[in-house]
């Protein structure tokens, strides 16, 4: 079975990027620590898979304004500063922000180890 993916732009590519990403780390998450046992390579794996996520979200992030300012290139204006135009890039701004206050909140968790997380989970 071989697909032909036409890509008309940056976009495109990048989100076929960005959800390989995300596939392999699910894949990453799943193997090691749900069906792998052994605590040691689960502790020195965290770190990876912490950084490789907020890598993968970012990504992510600058895919989606990736396409929105695409999108704006497509809408045909007569005015020098029409509202679609406007209204994107807001979407851009707000979207930047709410990802950086997640990526903080989440990558500001801590360094805590596989251990202390699995023993709290047993709680």
């Amino acid at each position: 079975l071989f697909i032909i993916i036409r890509m008309d732009g940056w976009t495109d590519g990048s989100g076929l990027v960005v959800t390989g990403l995300v596939g392999l780390q699910l894949l990453a998450g799943v193997c090691v620590f749900y069906l792998n046992s052994n605590i040691d390579l689960k502790e020195r794996l965290l770190p990876y898979h912490k950084l490789f996520g907020l890598m993968t979200y970012i990504a992510g992030i600058v895919t989606v304004c990736m396409g929105f300012q695409e999108k704006t290139g497509f809408i045909k204006c007569e005015a020098a500063h029409c509202i679609e135009h406007v209204v994107a890039n807001v979407c851009v701004v707000l979207v930047t922000l709410s990802a950086a206050l997640v990526g903080a909140i989440l990558y500001s968790g801590g360094s805590e180890s596989y251990a202390a997380i699995s023993d709290r989970r047993e709680l």
